[in-house]
């Protein structure tokens, strides 16, 4: 063997150790973030079953304002015929006999 073979033989070696090594240290890396993931996961689930209650829980508030509405609109309605029927009630005192 060549005297550039012994030096380059460990060199290879070291450097394949090392590439080794890195690989070792990024899947614990990736582990640890589909670690986190996971985790994060759960919780939009949890969140998304807690959203899903408080949904259930607001339909009926929603109906009973849609019904609100619906009243409400038809107390305008009164209010401007009302309105409507004191305007000329008025005008029928102010023109003469």
């Amino acid at each position: 063997m060549s005297d550039s073979e012994l030096t380059t033989k460990p060199t290879l070696e070291t450097i394949l150790d090392r590439i080794n090594e890195l690989g070792v240290v990024m899947r614990a890396g990736f582990e640890a973030i589909e670690k986190r993931f996971e985790t994060m996961e759960k919780r939009f689930e949890t969140m998304e079953k807690r959203f899903g209650t408080m949904e259930k829980r607001f339909e009926p508030v929603e109906q009973r304002l849609d019904q609100i509405e619906i009243r409400l609109d038809r107390v305008h309605g009164i209010v401007l015929e009302v309105r409507a029927d004191l305007r000329e009630f008025r005008s029928s005192f102010k023109q003469p006999a």
